[in-house]
């Protein structure tokens, strides 16, 4: 990673790692409360856990040192400061698991410190929320942009809950969440282009500057999972693995887009 990473090039990532961390976690643990006693799917649970906790530490384990050297060297907005509880607490959070992984290695089932990381994971994912409000611009002030928050994070944990448990459920569930999607973008499209001459200036970035990567936000993370949905119910097929991917791929261009193209910057 480079020495100075810019401010939003470092939200981006810390953004993508926020929703894969916390929703995934999160549903992976209701989940096996619903399966309490069976067996393939704790140990499921398990490898799903320790993968996706690695994963995610892999990437913050250098952004919190670039974090700090960004506080240092650039004037950071208001919202922004406050950024350093959920940086740590979502590292705390993945530590417990950590720990929580250990003990089922050495056959100790004790899922105190599961709990705590999924109480200290719902109470991040609503502040990180509290926050990303409080960047100023109608892609981020506008109630679509909310609701896109919201489903990205359930969408996200669905992914990874389908991939690691298999479970048919979250099949359907991200299903819907697609759908939902899609109107919402379709809506915020729509409204962007009558409320000001700023949210008009922001689906024109979309549509010309970076019109090749909304379209792939498109085609992957919507209309090919669709595609796999409608496989799943009338041809009686299912890629989880696939649909997963396109769904998480998605996600990430979906945030790319909203932050180049609203032009966050270190001056809100």
């Amino acid at each position: 990673m480079k020495d100075r990473l810019s401010f939003t090039d470092w939200f981006f990532i810390f953004y993508i790692i926020f929703i894969v961390t916390t929703s995934g976690f999160l549903f992976l643990f209701f989940s096996i409360y619903i399966h309490v006693n069976d067996a393939y799917i704790i140990q499921k649970y398990y490898q799903g856990l320790l993968i996706n906790t690695g994963i995610c530490t892999l990437f913050l384990a250098p952004l919190i040192p670039a974090y700090e050297k960004i506080r240092k060297v650039t004037v950071l907005p208001v919202w922004m400061l406050f950024m350093r509880k959920i940086v740590y607490g979502l590292a705390t959070g993945l530590v417990l698991l950590y720990l929580s992984y250990l003990l089922h290695r050495y056959g100790i089932e004790f899922r105190l410190f599961e709990l705590i990381a999924a109480f200290i994971f719902i109470y991040l994912s609503y502040l990180f929320y509290d926050l990303t409000r409080g960047i100023e611009g109608p892609a981020w002030q506008h109630y679509s942009a909310r609701i896109d928050y919201w489903l990205n994070w359930l969408l996200a944990g669905s992914a990874i809950a389908l991939v690691t448990l298999e479970l048919g459920f979250f099949f359907h569930f991200i299903c819907v969440l697609l759908v939902l999607g899609l109107l919402n973008l379709i809506f915020r499209i729509h409204i962007f282009n009558t409320v000001s001459s700023e949210s008009r200036g922001i689906i024109r970035r979309l549509l010309i500057q970076y019109k090749t990567l909304f379209a792939l936000r498109i085609i992957i993370g919507t209309f090919i999972p669709l595609v796999l949905c409608f496989q799943f119910y009338f041809l009686n097929g299912s890629h989880s693995v696939f649909m997963a991917v396109c769904v998480l791929t998605g996600i990430i261009l979906d945030l790319f887009l909203l932050i180049r193209s609203s032009e966050i910057n270190s001056n809100y």
